[in-house]
């Protein structure tokens, strides 16, 4: 059953944070890997500013050029399940984040960085 908008943000709703996983990757004959509405749900409208939010790309690293508004981005460039093991022990403490993007995932753009 899909809940309203409303239903989430009411009090007591249990909520304590929201992680967003996509893999998306480029493709053959593929002309682009935006997100599109129906694969976002309207989170992003709403979710970033409502509870802590962290969105995971497990392919494309400049989705967070399409998001400027989510605070927590972790760009992982692969779905193997060694690299979704490692983003879990790094998101439970076990080990640190650690590295540096070799691509520069704000396109250039300052108003992104904020």
């Amino acid at each position: 059953m899909r809940r309203s908008q409303e239903y989430w943000l009411e009090e007591g709703n249990e909520i304590d944070a929201v992680i967003f996983l996509v893999q998306k990757s480029p493709g053959f004959m593929q002309n682009s890997m935006r997100l599109s509405p129906q694969e976002t749900g309207g989170l992003f409208k709403w979710y970033p500013t409502q509870v802590p939010t962290v969105f995971i790309s497990l392919g494309n690293p400049y989705t967070l050029y399409e998001l400027p508004s989510m605070p927590t981005m972790i760009n992982a460039y692969n779905a193997t399940l060694a690299v979704q093991k490692e983003i879990i022990r790094c998101l439970v403490g076990k080990q640190p984040f650690r590295g540096e993007s070799p691509i520069d995932a704000f396109c250039g753009l300052e108003w992104a960085k904020l």
